[in-house]
């Protein structure tokens, strides 16, 4: 199931932390269950795929 927009609470999760993830794959972005992870905080080990962080970076703009 692949969901059209992520919805965050604001403040949840940090985009600035979000680093690139070049490493093997760690599975799938469990919000969205759709693309694979791309993006992670690696000290709080939360991972997000690129089409939810994209839509998330957008958001924080906006507000």
């Amino acid at each position: 199931m692949k969901f059209s927009q992520l919805r965050t609470i604001p403040g949840i999760i940090d985009v600035s932390r979000l680093e690139r993830w070049t490493g093997a794959s760690v599975g799938r972005f469990h919000v969205c269950d759709g693309d694979a992870i791309a993006w992670q905080d690696p000290g709080d080990h939360i991972g997000m795929c690129e089409t939810c962080y994209s839509q998330l970076c957008e958001s924080e703009v906006r507000t």
